[in-house]
């Protein structure tokens, strides 16, 4: 990695951790940095029943 990154992201499939998890992780790898971490979860909608169907969560950190 670069001695000043400017953002990383991560993005984690089929996996049972939770977008909270997955942006601690990241925030704790980060930790010298100076930056912010926004995390969520990528979802699916279904057309017929209008249903959420979760596909991954993501965790992104960047430079202030």
């Amino acid at each position: 990695m670069s001695d000043k990154p400017l953002f990383v992201v991560t993005t984690i499939y089929a996996v049972r951790a939770s977008a909270i998890h997955v942006g601690q992780a990241l925030e704790e790898v980060m930790r010298g940095f100076k930056g912010e971490v926004a995390r969520g979860e990528l979802v699916t909608r279904e057309k017929s029943a209008g249903r959420y169907l979760s596909q991954a969560v993501f965790a992104r950190w960047q430079v202030k």
